[in-house]
């Protein structure tokens, strides 16, 4: 996904049907945007706001075009939202800016905190942090906020286990 060149269609149609918005997004299309890393995503992850029916409808005009598939832009990560540390969109950094829209992604560090609360479930993402070359301050830091995340006995472990596989493809680069 070409995500420049998708947001650049999004904000064209954004301006054909007189609409403007603002997205704050997360995920891998947030690190493809920030130049982060450079494998495919299959869609862009919307923090905020709530995706509303006029803005779908746009969004599949833009699938229709890119051959995407009809969810490709999603509120999935919307519980995010709560969860992250307080600031959290102050910390947002801006990944495009046109006429009528404007994309903004999680700051560093809490692309850092969401991308580790995701590989202790889902261990595709650990990629994602090795290439964000993150630092041991930055995954202390990370691994304190993932700990709160999950009251069961086992997720520490599974958090320490998570922490150990990054560690160790780190290594391997």
């Amino acid at each position: 996904m070409d995500t420049q060149a998708i947001f650049k269609d999004l904000n064209e149609e954004l301006k054909k049907q007189a609409m403007k918005r603002e997205l704050i997004i997360c995920g891998g299309a947030a690190l493809i945007s920030m130049g982060v890393i450079s494998r495919r995503t299959r869609d862009v992850d919307v923090i905020k706001p709530e995706l509303d029916d006029d803005l779908l409808k746009v969004a599949e005009i833009i699938a229709g075009k890119h051959e995407l598939s009809e969810d490709w832009l999603n509120n999935g990560p919307a519980g995010l939202a709560k969860d992250l540390p307080g600031g959290w969109e102050k910390r947002c950094v801006t990944g495009y800016e046109g006429s009528n829209l404007e994309i903004r992604m999680l700051g560093r560090m809490d692309l850092i905190r969401s991308k580790l609360y995701a590989a202790c479930d889902q261990s595709e993402h650990l990629q994602d942090l090795v290439e964000l070359k993150v630092t041991e301050e930055e995954l202390k830091e990370a691994e304190t906020w993932v700990l709160e995340k999950d009251a069961s006995a086992l997720w520490p472990e599974i958090v320490r286990e998570c922490i150990k596989e990054l560690k160790n493809q780190r290594k391997d680069e």
